[in-house]
């Protein structure tokens, strides 16, 4: 799935800086999902997973695109989306994990790039730091703009 992941994204960099159009690319983790597996088991865990990605999947329009990076990491592919509606995406992601799962086990980093400004390995690059920079705040959401 990554490699599928990765092949889109440069594809979409592509289409956006060809037509001038924006690309976001959010990554989503499981907060404390060693802890979980510990606590629960193993088979729970890959439970609550699915769960996860079922409740996402739900939520994201046709042409968007929701890979399983890792362990308890999802990169999600939101072409032709800007800045506002990647952050709006995100929080109405969040609130239908935390209905589903009566709790928010969720948190995650997005990242926009505009045109020229999109290229792959800077916008996952910029989305792993806003990922990185979510696990510090009580939100667990991050957002940062490539240019």
């Amino acid at each position: 799935k990554k490699a599928v992941f990765n092949q889109c994204l440069d594809d979409e960099c592509a289409r956006a800086r060809r037509y001038n159009r924006g690309v976001s690319v959010a990554v989503l983790e499981l907060r404390n999902f060693d802890d979980y597996v510990d606590r629960v088991g193993r088979i729970w865990a890959d439970l609550r997973l699915r769960k996860v990605s079922r409740v996402l999947s739900r939520t994201l329009r046709t042409n968007d695109l929701l890979a399983r990076v890792g362990e308890s990491r999802f990169a999600l592919l939101l072409p032709e989306t800007g800045p506002e509606d990647a952050r709006v995406c995100l929080e109405r992601l969040f609130e239908d994990v935390r209905i589903a799962l009566d709790e928010q086990p969720v948190i995650g980093g997005v990242t926009s790039a505009m045109g020229k400004g999109c290229v792959s390995l800077s916008i996952m690059g910029a989305a792993d730091e806003a990922l990185r920079q979510a696990r510090t705040t009580e939100a667990g959401i991050s957002f940062i703009a490539v240019t």
